[in-house]
């Protein structure tokens, strides 16, 4: 069923899909479990808010889990909800085991780190940012050398990419 319900979401089935979590929800004769599934369904379909909802219902039943924290701290890293990440941290004393992919992402997790006074992890966020930036970088220079005349910039170009 879940995964049904996954299939009819990322489709844009919504009737379908909320027949199936509907069904879903009523053999799961836990309710904190049933909720746990559906955040489940919502976070493979990438229906953040939605499973953002369902999971912080799981934890209002079940209590403290890492693995639903850690998708929760996914979805909120998803949808830029940094504050709601930050009141995970501070509600549950757990930093979610989350990706970043973006350089603001990085930052971020960066800053969340040396604000729980966890300095290498903090670091490694932040290092972990370089090369998002340095790419981005890099790619601006390639373009600037490729179309200057002058050898001297493309020289300088040489310079820059032989030491980043």
């Amino acid at each position: 069923m879940s995964d049904l319900a996954t299939l009819y979401l990322r489709q844009g089935e919504e009737q379908s899909a909320n027949e199936m979590i509907g069904m879903l929800r009523s053999s799961t004769y836990d309710e904190a479990e049933a909720n746990r599934k559906v955040g489940d369904v919502y976070f493979r379909a990438e229906k953040w808010g939605q499973a953002a909802t369902a999971y912080s219902a799981f934890l209002n039943k079940a209590g403290k889990s890492t693995e639903v924290l850690d998708r929760l701290g996914g979805a909120y890293i998803h949808m830029r909800d940094y504050r709601g990440f930050q009141k995970l941290i501070e509600d549950y004393q757990y930093m979610p085991q989350v990706e970043a992919q973006t350089y603001e992402q990085q930052i971020f997790l960066g800053n969340l780190y040396f604000y729980m006074k966890d300095f290498f992890g903090g670091i490694a966020a932040f290092q972990g940012s370089f090369p998002v930036k340095a790419g981005r970088c890099l790619c601006s220079l390639q373009g600037w050398a490729s179309s200057s005349g002058s050898g001297e910039n493309r020289g300088s170009y040489g310079r820059v990419s032989e030491s980043g």
